[in-house]
């Protein structure tokens, strides 16, 4: 395989950093040693595997919680994986510093106050 890193990176942005996608059976099925591959993806894109996967799954789920209406946080645990919401729960705090719900909260706000912004008006909401 000429570009393993890229064909992991591929699998981890499509599966939204899933939180149960391994790389060690990826990397047997590209006949690359983790370690090589590990090094590889760190040269092409500046951070671990791992990283990357975090960061994916992260992005994914503050994309789902601007959602208006938002889903159920056991909604978005369960589709990066998280058997319990509460594994879920403690990801988001621990890589943004807020709950999903006040992230999301926070966030649908803003993008109300934008609208209105943007239209000229506060009475829109």
């Amino acid at each position: 395989m000429r570009y393993p890193a890229r064909v992991m990176q591929h699998f981890i942005l499509l599966y939204h950093g899933h939180v149960k996608l391994h790389f060690r059976p990826i990397a047997r099925e590209l006949g690359v040693e983790m370690r090589t591959l590990e090094r590889a993806f760190i040269e092409e894109f500046g951070k671990s595997m791992f990283q990357c996967q975090v960061d994916a799954r992260l992005a994914f789920a503050q994309t789902l919680l601007r959602w208006m209406p938002p889903p159920k946080i056991s909604v978005v645990a369960s589709m990066l994986g998280y058997d319990e919401p509460r594994d879920f729960h403690h990801f988001f705090e621990k890589h943004t510093g807020e709950t999903p719900s006040a992230w999301g909260r926070k966030e649908r706000e803003k993008a109300k106050l934008d609208i209105r912004l943007a239209a000229g008006s506060d009475e829109l909401f």
